[in-house]
């Protein structure tokens, strides 16, 4: 049994961080978010490629309230939670550029401690609670709320990985090692919370390249830059292998290196840049003229050419001319326009009759084809 422990930040969802820059000292977490929002989205303003432009605005209003949430701005604000700016300075790394920004490195020791003591509350080790933000710093590097059940005082290890309800001590490994858990034995007279909670394990290297990936059907992580290539017919027999490269065959974005995706390109699915609007907030403007109306972004306003349509009623640009139905113009006989509000159907015959629907103003004499 293996269990791997990553360390999260709060805008991996849309960015992957936030960068770092000198700011006054604060226990504010609106003064703090307000201004990392606005590097951040500097950064992220240069990382759209192709014909794709980016949403300054959109950015701004999305980190934000993504950065406010995190932080629960308003428990701080009630005195229900502690926030450390520095500690949110540390755990949220340098972010200068576009690569930092996508950038999948696995985070330092020093790090992790930063993000565990962020947010803090006031319940001490061996309190039940539903969120680390409830635990407070009580010893070890920083507090968790251990299986959203207890909050326990977590110990960066090199060598175990445990937790024992005695000491409230949840050992987790280091960055770059993974806890490996003998399968555990049912013992009766053990109570059931004893046995869902505790365990004890050691710390492990990542399996490298050839080495095997499964044992005794359990997975094993591999290294960085590696993945797990399954053997069909027998599990245990999967080893560890490189990350494929652009124009590499493969059966999963997994296979990939970073920055690439596993893409069918008409004949077998290979390893591909991604598509041209790849970054946050980036999008690909509209081009009017192309006879697509993107009610997103065009109205008859801004593209008539595309959002115009004779007979909607609305006299756009354009249509003065050509579209009596909708700009009252005296009725053209011969015109291929039905103007149904200017009596055309009993004027223009013509223009009217032969479509196949018997239309307002038509009738029997007028249009016997239709009516």
């Amino acid at each position: 049994m293996t269990f791997s422990w990553k360390a999260g930040r709060w805008l991996l969802l849309l960015t992957g961080a936030l960068g770092t820059m000198t700011i006054s000292c604060t226990n504010d977490p609106e003064t703090f978010c307000a201004s990392k929002v606005v590097e951040v989205c500097e950064v992220l303003s240069g990382c759209c490629t192709g014909s794709a432009d980016f949403d300054k605005e959109d950015c701004e209003l999305k980190l934000s309230a993504s950065c406010e949430q995190q932080f629960e701005v308003e428990g701080v604000h009630a005195g229900e939670y502690n926030f450390d700016s520095g500690a949110a300075d540390s755990c949220l790394g340098k972010i200068e550029s576009c690569d930092d920004v996508n950038s999948t490195a696995t985070p330092e020791k020093d790090q992790i401690k930063a993000c565990g003591n962020m947010l803090t509350g006031h319940r001490p080790a061996g309190a039940a609670c539903g969120k680390s933000a409830e635990c407070e710093k009580d010893g070890g590097d920083f507090p968790t709320c251990y299986a959203n059940e207890i909050c326990a005082k977590v110990i960066l290890s090199e060598d175990e990985c445990s937790f024992s309800f005695e000491t409230n001590e949840l050992h987790q490994c280091v960055p770059g090692l993974y806890c490996s858990i003998p399968d555990k034995t049912v013992d009766p007279s053990t109570p059931p919370s004893k046995q869902a909670l505790e365990f004890s394990g050691t710390c492990k290297s990542p399996v490298s390249k050839g080495g095997k990936c499964f044992a005794d059907d359990e997975p094993l992580p591999c290294d960085d830059g590696l993945y797990c290539s399954v053997a069909p017919g027998d599990i245990n027999a999967s080893t560890c292998e490189s990350r494929k490269g652009k124009g590499e065959a493969c059966n999963g974005s997994f296979e990939c290196k970073q920055g690439l995706l596993c893409d069918f390109d008409g004949m077998m699915s290979v390893c591909t840049d991604g598509p041209d609007t790849q970054g946050a907030f980036c999008f690909v403007p509209p081009e009017c003229g192309n006879g697509i109306c993107d009610n997103g972004y065009e109205d008859e306003a801004s593209c008539p050419a595309d959002c115009s349509f004779c007979g909607d009623g609305v006299c756009s640009a354009g249509e003065e001319g050509n579209c009596p139905a909708d700009c009252g113009n005296t009725p053209v006989c011969g015109d291929g326009f039905c103007a149904f509000n200017d009596g055309e159907p009993a004027t223009c015959p013509e223009d009217c009759c032969g479509d196949g629907f018997c239309d307002p103003g038509e009738d029997a004499n007028i249009c016997p084809v239709d009516c």
